[in-house]
């Protein structure tokens, strides 16, 4: 499941703060309350279900922020990302990708779950 929200804000600064995990907190709430920074590409969110790992693709030129959660129980997630600049403004893209062994409940909680942290990232990008 793809969703699309587009953000009355030039890409580059959409994909720049998407892209700093020191602002996942304001906006990623499926990572948990707190996300701890290791690296430029790897963080830790403290889910209630656990702690989650995540390794984001290289920052590019392309806007493309892909990324894999890897899950308490031990399952890699990949999560396609990109922001798509649309004149002045963009259009964020998130794929929601079913795991093989996913309920039709979790799908759909998890995709509710996507659609409302895209909702606060665009929010936050148009407050």
């Amino acid at each position: 499941r793809t969703f699309t929200f587009p953000i009355q804000r030039a890409a580059d600064i959409v994909y720049g703060f998407a892209s700093d995990v020191e602002n996942l907190p304001r906006w990623a709430s499926a990572l948990g309350a707190r996300v701890e920074k290791l690296s430029d590409e790897r963080a830790r969110g403290y889910t209630l279900e656990g702690p989650i790992e995540i390794e984001f693709a290289p920052l590019n030129p392309y806007f493309v922020r892909d990324h894999w959660a890897t899950t308490p129980d031990g399952a890699r997630i990949f999560v396609p990302m990109r922001v798509v600049p649309h004149g002045e403004a963009c259009i964020v893209l998130l794929t929601l990708i079913r795991l093989p062994d996913m309920s039709d409940e979790r799908f759909r909680e998890d995709g509710d779950w996507m659609a409302r942290d895209l909702a606060a990232l665009k929010a936050v990008m148009e407050a």
